[in-house]
């Protein structure tokens, strides 16, 4: 199993938040989804974590240690400068 790691986002003056990162397995807080519309995250069902409109990742299983939802990405609409897909 891959170990997760790490979404990195950034905010962009005139383009809102921006996944930088999406890795394939990654954890999220649930205070993440409590404040989702800061993060840009929405559950689009009831197990699917839709994050800025730009990746889509599965609940996968739950860390309790770290209070954290596992993910693993299913898709990444993300596209580069030249309009081509990540």
């Amino acid at each position: 199993m891959t170990e997760p790691t790490d979404i990195q986002l950034s905010r962009h003056q005139g383009r809102g938040i921006v996944v930088d990162t999406a890795p394939p397995r990654t954890l999220m807080a649930l205070t993440v989804l409590a404040n989702g519309g800061w993060w840009g995250t929405r559950m689009q069902d009831a197990d699917h974590v839709n994050i800025a409109e730009q990746v889509l990742y599965k609940v996968i299983g739950y860390d309790p240690e770290r209070a954290a939802l596992v993910l693993e990405l299913v898709e990444d609409w993300r596209t580069t400068a030249g309009g081509e897909q990540q």
